[in-house]
C-alpha cells in the first residue's frame, strides 16, 4: 500500500468504512492539525534518510500530542520501490509505504494488524517492546485503520512538499542501521511517559479548579462581609437616634414635674 492509498482508504476491506465516514475523519484531522500548528508555531521536527543502494527512503517525525503540551510521538514512514512500483518516479506518495509510531493509539489498536498486513516497518519491531496487546483486545477484526499521528505526519509532508524526490535529495542523510533507531523511543517507555504526563496534567487541572473555586468563595465572602458591616453601621446609627429621642422624652417629663 502506498501512503496515498492509505490516506484514501486505510482499511483492507473498504466496506467497513464508507466514503462519507472517511471524508469526515480526514476533515477532522485537518482541523485538529491546523489547531496544533497554531500551538506549535507551525513547527514540526523531522529528519529524512535515504538508502540509495536499495532505493529506500525514511521520514522520521516528532508529532505533538494534542492533549499534553511539549509531549511528542515518533512517527516513521518507510518508502520503497519493488516490482509492483518499479522505480516509483519522483513522488514518494507513489512508492510502497510501511509505518511505525509509538503513539499508544497505534500500538494498542493497530500495530498487530499492520504487522499482519506487512505494513509495519521491520526495523522498528524491536521498538514495540512489551507494549503490544493481543489483536482481539482492541481490534478484534485485525483491521488497519486511520492513525491520527500518521495523518499529521502525512499533512506535514504535503505542506512542505516532502514527497518530492528533489526535496528529499536536498534534505536527507544517508541511512544506516542505527540513525533512526537512536531517534525513536521504545513504545513501552513512551506509553509510560504519556501516562505519567497525563497524571501530572490531571493533578494540575485539579489544583487549578480548586484554586478557582476558593477564589470564588473568597470573593463571595468578601461581598457578604461588606454588606454585613453596612447593615451593622446602619443599625448603630438607628440605635443612636432612638437613644437621643428617649433622652429628650425623659427630659421633657422631668421639666413637667
Amino acid at each position: 500500500m502506498t501512503l496515498e492509498q492509505y490516506i484514501g482508504n486505510p482499511m483492507t476491506k473498504a466496506a467497513l468504512l464508507s466514503a462519507t465516514a472517511r471524508e469526515a475523519m480526514r476533515n477532522s484531522y485537518v482541523d485538529k492539525y491546523d489547531k496544533l500548528m497554531v500551538r506549535e508555531h507551525g513547527k514540526i521536527d523531522y529528519q529524512l534518510f535515504k538508502d540509495d543502494k536499495h532505493n529506500t527512503f525514511y521520514a522520521w517525525f516528532k508529532i505533538p500530542s494534542e492533549t499534553i503540551e511539549k509531549f511528542y510521538y515518533d512517527v516513521v514512514f518507510k518508502f520503497y520501490a519493488n516490482s509492483d512500483i518499479k522505480q516509483g518516479g519522483q513522488d514518494l506518495f507513489k512508492y510502497n509505504c510501511k509505518f511505525f509510531s509509538n503513539d499508544p493509539a497505534f500500538i494498542f489498536t493497530y500495530a498487530h494488524a499492520f504487522i499482519k498486513s506487512n505494513m509495519f516497518i521491520d526495523e522498528m519491531k524491536t521498538k514495540i517492546g512489551k507494549a503490544k496487546l493481543p489483536a482481539n483486545e482492541k481490534n478484534p477484526y485485525n483491521q488497519t485503520g486511520y492513525v491520527k499521528t500518521f495523518y499529521f505526519a502525512y499533512l506535514t509532508m504535503v505542506r512542505k512538499g516532502m514527497n518530492r524526490m528533489d526535496f528529499f535529495d536536498a534534505n536527507s542523510a544517508s541511512m544506516n542501521k542505527s540513525n533512526i533507531a537512536n531517534l525513536v523511543t521504545d513504545a513501552g517507555d513512551k506509553i509510560r511517559d504519556r501516562q505519567e504526563a497525563g497524571e501530572r496534567l490531571n493533578r494540575r487541572k485539579k489544583l487549578e479548579k480548586e484554586a478557582e473555586r476558593n477564589k470564588n468563595i473568597a470573593t463571595k465572602t468578601s461581598g457578604n462581609t461588606f454588606n454585613t458591616n453596612s447593615i451593622k453601621k446602619t443599625n448603630v446609627i438607628k440605635s443612636s437616634k432612638n437613644t437621643t429621642n428617649t433622652v429628650k422624652t425623659i427630659n421633657k417629663k422631668s421639666k413637667k414635674k
